[in-house]
């Protein structure tokens, strides 16, 4: 669809204070809009898709054919348990080859160094990054691949894994969590805004996310529906205004 005009009234919000998605244009995303880049560059786009899915494996992902949907469906994708080294995925047969036809050239990549085959973050574009960074400064945490921040030029964007609480009756992993979660909110506050956050969070947030509402005894001591988790979650929400 069209993107708005720049005649178009203010939004309530500035950009500065939420994400960059859904607001009327403004003077700064025009003339970012309408730049050209150093090295042959189209100029930038005003509205960027970001697609973000937990791929369990992007091997197998491969496989079945929805790696290449998603790429063909958005802009920057965001990826969370890649589960593989970019030089081992670049290597697979036709992956270059399919990375560079649908346009996608930059990399922002945050692997486990604990375990090859577990978790790890990933985003791939076609607009291009000025730099990223891995993990949330944790250095146990961090062996996991659990976080990456890649900048741009007009917004940065977090994609984050976060820990599983545990297993059904016994949340014995919630302390890693927790940790987790204190550790990325202090990283989201060193950002400056806009910012767009996307991931797997582990979590409900609301009361009718869950098959039958929250209520229900399968979702008593249940990982991602505790209090807690639920309260931590909107915590992170609130303190950084996202939407």
């Amino acid at each position: 669809s069209s993107p708005p005009s720049s005649s178009s009234s203010s939004p309530s919000s500035s950009p500065s204070s939420s994400s960059v998605l859904n607001h009327k244009a403004t003077k700064e995303e025009i003339r970012i809009k309408n730049r050209k880049l150093d090295g042959g560059f189209e100029s930038l786009p005003q509205w960027v898709r970001v697609l973000a899915w937990n791929v369990n494996g992007v091997r197998a992902r491969l496989r079945d054919g929805s790696f290449l949907h998603c790429l063909k469906s958005c802009d920057v994708f965001c990826i969370t348990e890649f589960r593989c080294s970019r030089g081992k995925f670049l290597r697979k047969k036709g992956v270059r080859q399919m990375l560079e036809k649908e346009g996608f050239k930059f990399w922002a990549i945050h692997a486990s160094d604990a375990n090859k085959g577990y978790a790890g973050v990933c985003i791939i574009s076609k607009i291009p990054l000025c730099f990223s960074e891995q993990g949330v400064e944790d250095f146990e945490l961090d062996k996991e691949g659990r976080c990456v921040v890649a900048h741009f030029d007009f917004f940065h964007l977090v994609v984050a894994y976060f820990p599983n609480s545990g297993k059904k009756g016994e949340l014995s992993s919630m302390g890693k969590r927790r940790r987790f979660d204190r550790a990325l909110r202090k990283r989201l506050a060193e950002l400056e805004k806009p910012v767009v956050f996307v991931g797997d969070m582990n979590v409900i947030d609301r009361e009718e996310d869950a098959q039958g509402g929250l209520s229900g005894s399968h979702w008593v001591d249940h990982p991602g529906c505790s209090e807690g988790e639920r309260a931590n979650f909107w915590d992170l929400k609130k303190e950084n205004n996202f939407i």
